[in-house]
């Protein structure tokens, strides 16, 4: 599989993950549904009749726990999504709420701002977790499903910095650039530990492997074009290559434009050897 291919499919691999967390970011603006509950409902007070019998059952849409000073700390009550418990400071701003949604439960905590800063919900078969800033907006991100965990870490715009997964098959780390352009990868999979560093265009320039035989490191030219949607972009070319065989020795390529060898340096059983090559790959000089 070449640098592009593997490069499509982690692009593959990042929309799916981006589609299972998109609701992650949207859970904690859900939250004010739930916090609602302060603002509409109202503080009120109920006097208990002393010495009354007790009941065995009490059936409510709503109970309100206030403190004495009469102001509402706590309210449980039934929305048209599902029942909520939301619980208030002193200054009457809500701070937690528990609210079971048509989607599965939720808790959401606030600052004392009022500010929603952690949100864990439970849909279907992922659960996830969200913190977010003083203004509101998610910083992290945290799911876990069938398919494996995902940690997502945000910049102040809400764009996705870091991506770290880990799945049955590997481990991955993502990271991007101001421009949400990825510019490295690393990964942990079946074939050994590797290493991709793309530039701002997203084309791999660098990549490093460490094979079950040996080590490897390419570097890459950029594509001469770009492409556009009726053309697929030309592939980089790899200009060098080092590399350690635990059977063949070590080598140095350096290619020229098209990808061809022009010299190689080479060193098996102790014994180097160097090799100049013409455009059309035939050896024009070595040594010894």
């Amino acid at each position: 599989m070449n640098t592009e291919e593997r490069l499509a499919n982690l692009e593959r691999e990042l929309a799916r993950a981006k589609r299972r967390n998109r609701w992650l970011l949207a859970a904690v603006a859900l939250a004010l549904g739930v916090w609602l509950l302060a603002g509409t409902l109202g503080p009120r007070t109920a006097g208990a009749q002393g010495g009354a019998a007790a009941v065995n059952e009490v059936r409510a849409k709503c109970f309100f726990l206030v403190d004495d000073a009469g102001k509402m700390r706590a309210a449980l009550a039934m929305t048209k999504d599902g029942p909520g418990l939301c619980l208030m400071d002193e200054n009457g701003k809500p701070r937690a709420a528990l609210h079971m949604e048509a989607f599965g439960p939720a808790l959401f905590l606030n600052d004392a701002a009022g500010k929603a800063r952690a949100a864990l919900r439970v849909v279907a078969d992922c659960a996830a977790l969200a913190l977010c800033d003083a203004a509101g907006k998610a910083r992290a991100g945290l799911n876990a499903d069938d398919a494996g965990a995902r940690l997502f870490l945000y910049d102040a715009a809400q764009k996705g910095r870091v991506l770290f997964s880990v799945t049955d098959a590997n481990a991955t780390l993502l990271m991007s650039d101001a421009a949400d352009h990825w510019r490295v990868h690393l990964a942990a999979a079946g074939l050994g530990p590797r290493l991709d560093l793309l530039d701002a265009a997203g084309n791999g320039r660098v990549t490093a492997v460490v094979y079950s035989y040996g080590p490897r490191l390419e570097l890459s030219d950029a594509p001469a074009e770009t492409g556009t949607p009726e053309r697929l972009p030309t592939r980089p070319v790899v200009r060098a290559a080092l590399w350690a065989h635990k059977d063949l020795g070590s080598g140095l390529f350096l290619n020229d434009a098209a990808g061809k060898a022009g010299a190689v340096l080479h060193v098996h059983a102790d014994k180097p050897h160097l090799y100049l090559d013409d455009a059309a790959g035939k050896t024009i000089w070595q040594a010894p």
